[in-house]
């Protein structure tokens, strides 16, 4: 009886020895108290935030952490990263731009302006700057004088093989009246002519409406609707 009693005691002794080795490590787990240092800096590409730990008791530890902080960070965009042409120059600072803003272009050079391909912005995306054909890159260019655009209406149209819209110097457009009109000058072309260090076309073209002849022709509007500059359409 005695050595049943003996044995019982050690093996009580054993499991609370084993038992405080269990204890122990957890009651000397050091909790570190990590405070930011700063705010989140980057963007959704790139960020990181620097944390410390106050105070500095968890020695076992680093007493400063950089941690990446890029999933909740919006992302930006960079001109820098875009092969922009020298002849062009951003409305502002693009370096930053944030995701969904727009990044304006201008000409270096004020008397220039972008040529009719050239986009007049780009927009920042959370891929980056959105993909644009570099045929539609920007680029500036010297303003070509050309003489106001003459285009087609109901009175008369032109005739496409000729110059009629960016006509420059000597550029002819001529037009031809359509069924029910008349041109009552006679003239149905007009050249780009140099007047006083401006382009302006050399004559005033016109159609007119015909006088209603028979029944079912064509009615005449208003006197001051039919003459047309077609300098200033």
């Amino acid at each position: 009886m005695a050595g049943a009693s003996w044995a019982s005691s050690v093996h009580s002794l054993t499991i609370m020895k084993r038992s405080r080795q269990s204890i122990i490590p957890l009651a000397q787990a050091c909790q570190p108290n990590y405070v930011a240092l700063g705010q989140c800096v980057g963007d959704c590409k790139s960020a990181t935030q620097t944390f410390t730990q106050v105070p500095f008791t968890c020695t076992q530890l680093p007493q400063n952490l950089v941690v990446n902080c890029s999933s909740s960070m919006p992302c930006t965009c960079s001109i820098l990263d875009f092969p922009l042409d020298p002849s062009v120059a951003t409305c502002g600072s693009c370096e930053g731009t944030p995701e969904g803003q727009r990044c304006f272009f201008v000409c270096v050079n004020p008397s220039d302006q972008l040529t009719s391909n050239s986009v007049r912005s780009l927009q920042c995306l959370k891929t980056g700057w959105n993909q644009i054909p570099p045929v539609n890159y920007p680029v500036c260019a010297a303003i070509v004088p050309t003489c106001p655009p003459i285009v087609s209406n109901n009175q008369f149209i032109t005739n496409f093989t000729t110059s009629c819209v960016g006509a420059v110097a000597n550029d002819v457009c001529k037009i031809g009246c359509n069924a029910g009109y008349y041109s009552p000058s006679g003239w149905f072309d007009a050249t780009c002519t140099n007047v006083g260090g401006s382009l302006e076309w050399n004559r005033v073209l016109s159609c007119q409406c015909e006088p209603c002849k028979e029944f079912g022709d064509i009615d005449c509007p208003a006197p001051s609707q039919v003459q047309f500059n077609l300098g200033l359409v």
